[in-house]
């Protein structure tokens, strides 16, 4: 799969879903707000009941594609996962946060390795608290 860095997946939070594929939204305010996103079957949803998610462009160890909020276990370690996160400290790039000590790793560097195993929506007792 080639890096596609504007591929996203939306959860709605009052459904407690994902929405399908494929997901569009767009901006209908000078703001820059997203105001609305829908989904293949045309079904208008609120930006305000959403949480987009944008894909990292890189697969895991079993070829799935990794979002944004996705929880990924570590490859080689005892039980270890982090969630996957953006940073746009000094050097932008997608993180891998590990537990409670708050550890980051380059995801660029290790996806082929890891896994993953769920996402903080659908599986938020696999977060560690």
């Amino acid at each position: 799969m080639s890096a596609n860095r504007f591929r996203f997946r939306a959860w709605h939070k009052t459904r407690e879903h994902f929405l399908s594929d494929p997901i569009s939204f767009y901006i209908t305010e000078p703001s820059g707000v997203v105001n609305v996103i829908y989904s293949r079957n045309r079904v208008i949803v609120p930006a305000h009941r959403v949480v987009l998610m944008q894909s990292t462009g890189l697969l895991d160890s079993n070829g799935v594609e990794i979002y944004e909020g996705d929880i990924v276990g570590i490859g080689n370690k005892n039980g270890e996962k982090g969630v996957v996160t953006w940073n746009d400290e000094h050097d932008p790039c997608w993180m891998l946060v590990l537990g409670k000590n708050a550890r980051s790793w380059n995801l660029g560097e290790r996806s082929k390795q890891d896994c993953v195993i769920g996402n903080i929506y659908e599986n938020p007792e696999l977060i560690e608290v």
